[in-house]
């Protein structure tokens, strides 16, 4: 059985009146989309984590089981589930197998559009001997490897090990415009060559003062430049909380109560893994919920 190793990543966040997405990357297993904020849930997954860096895929599969269970409408405790079931299932439990695949179908089914999640269930499929399963995910993964970077930066660091520095840049480069929260990825402490890449990437994006001047546009009602610099924004650090509360400030001062409340409840998802920066968005979420 192979399990897909891979990074994380989000599509863009101008989609409106949708889950506005967030990211996420731990054991291989990306995930996006937002719940509604649970410590209780998180707590279980910390643990599951835990468990899984030390080998204990068992007891990681448990704690994933319980995170969902408190929590069932986020994706990444369905398909760390899986993973752990699945690293189970490669010692011949076929009942271990059947839950992994189960989860990962619904762990797919809260977050469709990540093509890798695929490759892993169609990895199982092909475990269990269910060969037109197993076509069918990998195809569904397909349709989706273009939006996804795991790839281009695949092929960029075999073309640096041959040798081959501009077609591995250019790949690089690739790969970051399609996930460019990946910038502060351990990917690139790797060699000089990529670090070299990841500074000249970073002398260009978006200053971080830019925050501030968005929050202001949007107090003096410029709400079209407050969008495009938070778009901006959003494409140099998508991981920073204070960017969802901004732009679920912008949602609802343009009357789109919907995604006020989604970017409020994904800022406060980011800063679960943050542990910090909570209070004005909890603030700015009971405001609306009094409105």
């Amino acid at each position: 059985m192979l399990l897909a190793i891979v990074l994380g990543g989000a599509d863009a966040v101008k989609t409106r009146r949708a889950l506005h997405p967030i990211w996420l990357c731990v054991l291989g297993v990306p995930v996006l989309g937002f719940s509604i904020f649970s410590l209780g849930a998180q707590s279980f997954h910390e643990r599951g984590l835990d468990a899984a860096i030390e080998g204990d895929w068992k007891q990681a599969g448990e704690y994933f089981d319980q995170a969902k269970e408190i929590d069932a409408g986020l994706a990444v405790y369905w398909l760390h589930s899986g993973y752990a079931y699945g690293m189970q299932a490669t010692q011949g439990d076929d009942l271990e197998l059947q839950a992994a695949i189960e989860n990962y179908e619904q762990g797919i089914a809260l977050e469709p559009e990540y093509a890798p999640n695929y490759a892993n269930l169609g990895g199982l499929y092909r475990a269990a001997n269910n060969a037109d399963a197993a076509r069918s995910a990998f195809e569904a993964g397909q349709d989706r490897a273009d939006r996804v970077a795991i790839f281009p930066l695949n092929a960029g660091a075999v073309a640096e090990w041959n040798g081959d520095l501009v077609v591995a840049n250019e790949n690089f480069a690739i790969g970051l415009q399609r996930e460019p929260q990946l910038h502060s990825s351990i990917f690139w402490t790797v060699s000089d060559f990529r670090a070299e890449v990841i500074e000249s990437y970073k002398a260009d994006l978006p200053k971080p003062e830019l925050l501030d001047q968005a929050r202001q546009t949007i107090d003096n009602g410029e709400l079209a430049l407050a969008e495009d610099l938070l778009a901006d924004l959003w494409q140099g650090n998508p991981s920073n909380p204070k960017l969802y509360t901004a732009l679920g400030l912008l949602a609802r001062v343009q009357g789109d109560d919907v995604a006020a409340r989604d970017y409020f409840q994904s800022s406060l998802w980011v800063q679960s893994q943050f542990n910090a920066l909570k209070l004005e968005t909890i603030l700015e979420l009971a405001a609306l919920e009094l409105d």
